[in-house]
């Protein structure tokens, strides 16, 4: 059962900033429309990694000898890609989370192999992304 219905058309003008993309559960049928839409009954378990939220992102300690504890709060469900980027902007680190629940989320970043030097997180799920310092030493 489709959770959309049409009702008409959008102008032309604003017809990308409506865009939407309707994906079954199992991936094998989607649709997309250019129109105007209404919701008739949202199904269960929907996530919007759109507006997944980010917040309170740090590392501890800072300055890292070798582990580096990983913190931040997602408000959503689902997964999230942690990315270390040094200096030049070359990833150096990166690692997929499972978020079972929202709330308080936490890795152990494992940099034994990283030289001392400056470098960045980049936490992202969804559309959204935070990031941050983290310095190491030796």
């Amino acid at each position: 059962m489709c959770a959309f219905e049409r009702i008409g058309q959008v102008p032309a003008h604003i017809s990308n900033a409506v865009r939407l993309r309707i994906e079954q559960e199992d991936g094998l049928d989607e649709d997309e429309s250019d129109g105007t839409f209404r919701i008739v009954a949202k199904p269960s378990g929907v996530r919007d990694e759109a507006t997944a939220m980010l917040s309170n992102a740090d590392v501890r300690p800072n300055p890292v000898r070798d582990l580096g504890d990983l913190r931040w709060t997602q408000t959503q469900t689902g997964g999230a890609r942690i990315r270390l980027y040094d200096l030049t902007g070359a990833t150096v680190y990166e690692s997929r989370v499972a978020i079972d629940a929202p709330g308080q989320q936490h890795v152990v970043l494992d940099l034994r192999s990283l030289s001392a030097g400056s470098y960045h997180y980049e936490i992202e799920a969804g559309r959204k992304s935070i990031t941050g310092p983290i310095i190491l030493q030796r």
